[in-house]
């Protein structure tokens, strides 16, 4: 696995943690502004990130539907219905669906 360059780690660490507290994937704007950088930055981290298979960005690939499926050491998590965090990753075809 490719590692996480500082600035798509910083983006990852806030999803994580928005998506814990509000119970939802962050939109860009949301990381955007968190972070103090543009959403077309954030775009490219957020690229980055998939393609290194750190997010999912769901099957319509909408803003909202970015969840993280690898936390930072890059084990597979998946989120349950009270938000938190498990191992594996149901988008990656590992664990129940």
């Amino acid at each position: 696995m490719s590692p996480l360059a500082p600035r798509q780690r910083d983006v990852l660490a806030y999803m994580l943690a928005f998506c814990v507290e509000h119970r939802r994937a962050p939109g860009r704007r949301e990381v955007a502004d968190a972070l103090g950088i543009s959403t077309n930055a954030v775009n490219d981290h957020m690229r980055a990130l998939v393609k290194k298979g750190y997010i999912d960005p769901g099957p319509e690939a909408k803003p909202n539907n970015a969840w993280p499926c690898r936390d930072l050491d890059g084990t597979p998590i998946r989120w349950t219905l009270s938000y938190t965090r498990e191992t594996l990753c149901p988008a990656h075809g590992d664990g129940d669906q």
